[in-house]
């Protein structure tokens, strides 16, 4: 994500005049806290009002933000869209270089992102060391978080039986084969049966060649089947969830949002923003709105046009949005120099 946000710097405008605004709801107090020092559009006054601490009026109301997202600005956030904290975040001495405030904006979410997911694997490790596996299990994998290597890297054969897969209210992805009995074959030896005392999938690879190829299913012994010379093709061969594991989840739905396009193609940028505020606020990650919004302005592509369009009140709003890896290549000067 560095890569994507790492052009963004603030213009020296003071308002680009763009015809556009976000709309956002504030829910609670907490929306106004992360929105302190921002213009919106008071539509009873018909002006541009800053929120502050005694802005509760706002509460339960949807608002018409000035933001990085509808910023017209070439050059940068101009000061309007980007509230009180430009001036914090200017840098006024002209033999200084320019504050990266895409770049800020991004290590405060993944910093804090990288934390939490420490501090989970360390929860998840302590309930893993509860689950009683076989000692004929342990003898042949590896146990690492919730994720299963084999021990032996000689060719095999993973054999799971039709009969054997099972619905999970944990499972992330309807796609995925769950099960908690499956066999390994090596070479010409008899196979071997294991069983998991928690509901296992495979490695995602794995899982998409078993589920596209007719060729891995044998209707006449109704079995999966898939050959393969130990990890050295995959990660680890089996993963696992563990209930209870929220706020993992939520850390993961932040990464799937703006790293897959699950929900960004599919729904507006105003609906992708209240989604991403949603998750970072339930998974406890400390951020002004207004860094989420420079990630998220780095994902719009305009189809060709530049950001002035949005100077033009008649503009039929037309974009895409890309996942930041497609937004690399489209958006971020420093990568398209290489």
């Amino acid at each position: 994500m560095s890569y994507l946000t790492i052009d963004e710097k603030l213009s020296d405008e003071y308002d680009c005049g763009t015809a556009f605004f976000t709309p956002i709801f504030i829910e609670s107090e907490e929306y106004l806290e992360k929105l302190n020092g921002r213009y919106y559009y008071n539509e009873e006054e018909e002006h541009l009002d800053i929120i502050d601490e005694n802005s509760t009026q706002l509460i339960g109301k949807e608002i018409l933000m000035r933001s990085p997202i509808t910023c017209a600005s070439e050059n940068g956030v101009c000061e309007v869209c980007y509230g009180n904290l430009y001036k914090v975040n200017k840098v006024k001495d002209p033999n200084q270089p320019p504050l990266n405030v895409g770049l800020i904006g991004t290590i405060i979410l993944t910093n804090q992102m990288t934390q939490k997911l420490l501090s989970t694997k360390h929860l998840l490790q302590a309930k893993v060391n509860k689950i009683l596996w076989t000692e004929n299990f342990l003898d042949h994998f590896t146990i690492a978080i919730n994720t299963i290597y084999i021990k032996d890297f000689r060719r095999f054969k993973l054999i799971i039986d039709k009969s054997d897969l099972i619905e999970s209210e944990y499972m992330r992805d309807e796609n995925h084969l769950i099960f908690n009995r499956f066999r390994i074959q090596f070479g010409k030896d008899a196979p071997i049966e294991f069983i998991s005392p928690i509901e296992l999938q495979t490695h995602p690879d794995i899982n998409k060649e078993l589920n596209e190829n007719v060729m891995r299913f044998n209707p006449d012994t109704e079995e999966y089947s898939i050959t393969t010379v130990g990890d050295s093709e995959y990660d680890y061969l089996f993963s696992f969830e563990i209930e209870n594991n929220g706020l993992s989840k939520r850390i993961i739905a932040i990464k799937e949002l703006i790293e897959t396009n699950k929900f960004i193609k599919e729904n507006p940028i105003e609906d992708v923003y209240k989604r991403m505020i949603q998750l970072v606020l339930e998974a406890g990650i400390n951020i002004d709105f207004i860094h989420l919004e420079v990630i998220l302005s780095f994902m719009l592509n305009f189809k060709g046009k530049t950001r002035e369009c949005l100077k033009d009140p008649d503009y039929d709003l037309d974009y895409e949005i890309n996942n930041v890896k497609q937004s690399i290549f489209f958006n971020s000067n420093s990568i398209s120099l290489y």
